[in-house]
């Protein structure tokens, strides 16, 4: 809705076309999932290129809201009467008069509340944060696989870890939590052990506080090795980690 806003703004208020066509062709390649903002995005899309002369490229795109959109009631009439128009032959709007009265204002969420919570897949990208008594770096995917480095003090030592996990898609865009499940191994760099690790598989969730914050939680089940005065110690554990990331 922010990227909806920002586009409005430029078409409607600094008259930057081409800026405003560039953000509504974002939120069609990067939110095809939201019905109803693909829908405005293209039928804004059909009104730049009425102002910028174009009615035939104008044309083509009310005629993708007409022809895919029909669950968008609204939206859809307005293409409708776009269409007419322009078989008509009518004329373009120039751009120096600003929007048509059809143009709609900013939706109160980003999917009707009728329509089943259907989540966008986010881009790839990077995070940073700290986790229980250190930070880490993690890489998470389109595919919602997550790849992370951490470091950390645990029972008087100092860990260097590796995980990866896979993440559920949110509940809704009111419940923003993604569970996941995943496996790590971690490295226990104290002196008084000639060697000692962890490895295991954990469960959890995280919570989207914002855009580009996440908070959550997890558990693991771990099996550790160790060896100090050449003796061999075996065990397991159960574990837990606590984190605050920030996306970008």
């Amino acid at each position: 809705l922010q990227l909806y806003q920002e586009g409005l703004f430029q078409e409607s208020g600094t008259g930057d076309l081409k800026m405003a066509a560039a953000i509504y062709l974002r939120i069609l390649k990067e939110y095809t999932d939201y019905r109803d903002l693909s829908a405005v995005a293209l039928y804004h899309l059909g009104l730049i290129n009425e102002k910028a002369g174009d009615p035939e490229k104008a044309r083509q795109y009310y005629q993708r809201v007409f022809a895919s959109y029909a669950d968008q009631q609204k939206i859809h009439a307005q293409a409708g009467q776009k269409l007419n128009h322009l078989a008509a032959g009518g004329q373009t709007t120039p751009q120096a008069k600003g929007p048509p009265a059809e143009v709609p204002p900013p939706f109160a969420a980003a999917v009707p509340s009728a329509s089943p919570y259907t989540p966008a897949r986010q881009p790839p990208r990077f995070g940073v944060g700290l986790n229980v008594l250190g930070m880490h770096v993690r890489y998470r995917t389109d595919k919602n696989l997550q790849l992370e480095v951490l470091a950390h003090v645990r029972e008087n030592a100092f860990l260097i870890g590796a995980r990866s996990a896979f993440y559920a898609d949110a509940f809704s865009a009111s419940w923003p939590l993604s569970f996941y499940g995943g496996m790590g191994c971690d490295w226990f760099l104290t002196p008084a052990h000639e060697t000692k690790y962890k490895v295991g598989g954990f469960l959890g969730g995280e919570w989207a506080l914002a855009a580009h914050l996440g908070a959550g939680i997890d558990f693991g089940y771990y099996y550790i090795n160790q060896k100090q005065d050449n003796r061999l110690n075996i065990s397991t554990k159960v574990g837990s980690n606590a984190y605050v990331t920030l996306y970008f």
